[in-house]
């Protein structure tokens, strides 16, 4: 969808919900007329949120100064017992009253909105489950397994933020409008391409599969922004957490990370974007490969513990800084995990259940 065209069906949405809105404060509406309300409203939660905003609103309207002839007046009963009409009945004898009135309600909900946080719109997946998500402009999401999402867009801006676990996006080109998605303090800036995002409690990785995109992430210490520009093809890490000594084997160490201290330790805060190096098959899960190269074990373990039940944990949280190059099948998890001792310097325990407990290998 075109940003025209994703305008002109906002507008759509507005006029539909404005009459739905107006018609009801006018009269009681028949039970043919609710059915086609309700069934609108529940067709697109978009239809449902701006009814809900603009039935606030024009509740509110006879309380706003050079606005409240236009609301009817509350129900009252005229000295014979019949109903008093509303000033809206009158309105409703002339269809260009009624328009403005619509219009009136339109443009007071635009600015309330102007004037105050736009709500998220959130979006969740269970374990094992994947969900593809149409964004207002047309944009998609594919959530992955065991993630979160909301959605924040208004006409200047299109945010999203990624608060667990990884989501690929297609996002459709508006130069007007830029598009961000936020990981953490991270931050990735695009105007229109395809890429995947995954956050876990320890880093960001963003890989590029067409276009291009800015990661950013506040330095250590206070200092400014860091920023990182990736190409398709590429991708890079921002590592958050505290890193243990002498685990990563040599020459596999992430480019880019910062340099541990005297003592073998990342310095606390340190985190910048990784300088760009080559991206293995961006978005491989939504075909069902889980595909790494140069990874640190404790991100892998994270994926995987978003499709396997049973779970994987690591008894030496040290050992998450091991670097992993692997890629294998959704469905062979179990398979992977009990053969990583050939990989890597660890050891695997499968439990009764299917559990798996990693361990650092006895020298």
């Amino acid at each position: 969808m075109t940003s025209q065209a994703a305008r002109e069906d906002r507008d759509r949405i507005d006029e539909l919900a404005s009459y739905w809105v107006v018609l009801a404060s006018e009269r009681e509406l028949g039970a043919e007329e609710r059915r086609e309300r309700d069934a609108w409203r529940a067709a697109d939660p978009r239809h449902e949120r701006t009814w809900q905003e603009l039935s606030r609103t024009w509740g509110d309207i006879a309380a706003l100064e050079g606005l409240a002839d236009l609301a009817p007046p509350p129900p009252e009963a005229q000295a014979d017992g019949a109903p008093m009409r509303s000033s809206l009945t009158r309105f409703g004898r002339h269809p260009m009253a009624w328009a403005a009135i619509a219009a009136v309600l339109v443009a007071v909900v635009a600015i309330s909105l102007l004037l105050r946080p736009l709500a998220p719109e959130r979006y969740e997946t269970r374990l094992a489950e994947t969900r593809l998500i149409t964004l207002p402009d047309g944009s998609q999401v594919t959530l992955a397994p065991a993630s979160t999402l909301e959605v924040r867009f208004a006409d200047a801006q299109r945010r999203v933020a990624l608060t667990r676990g990884e989501a690929f996006f297609e996002v459709v080109h508006d130069a007007s409008r830029p598009f961000t998605v936020e990981a953490g303090q991270s931050r990735v800036r695009v105007l229109g391409t395809k890429f995947d995002v995954n956050f876990t409690d320890q880093s960001v990785r963003v890989a590029v599969l067409q276009g291009k995109v800015e990661v950013a992430h506040p330095g250590g210490d206070g200092a400014p922004l860091r920023a990182t520009r990736l190409r398709a093809g590429e991708r890079t890490e921002v590592q958050f957490t505290t890193a243990a000594p002498g685990l990563a084997a040599p020459g596999l160490a992430a480019p880019g990370l910062a340099a541990p201290g005297p003592s073998g330790e990342m310095p606390a805060g340190a985190s910048r974007p990784a300088p760009p190096s080559p991206a293995p098959s961006p978005g491989a899960w939504r075909e069902g490969r889980l595909v790494y190269d140069n990874v640190r074990l404790a991100d892998l373990v994270s994926d995987v513990n978003r499709y396997y039940a049973p779970g994987v944990t690591m008894r030496d949280p040290a050992i998450g800084d091991l670097r992993v190059t692997a890629a294998f099948k959704v469905s062979e998890i179990p398979a992977f995990v009990s053969a990583l001792d050939g990989v890597i310097p660890v050891t695997a325990q499968e439990t009764p259940d299917g559990a798996f407990r990693l361990d650092r290998a006895r020298r």
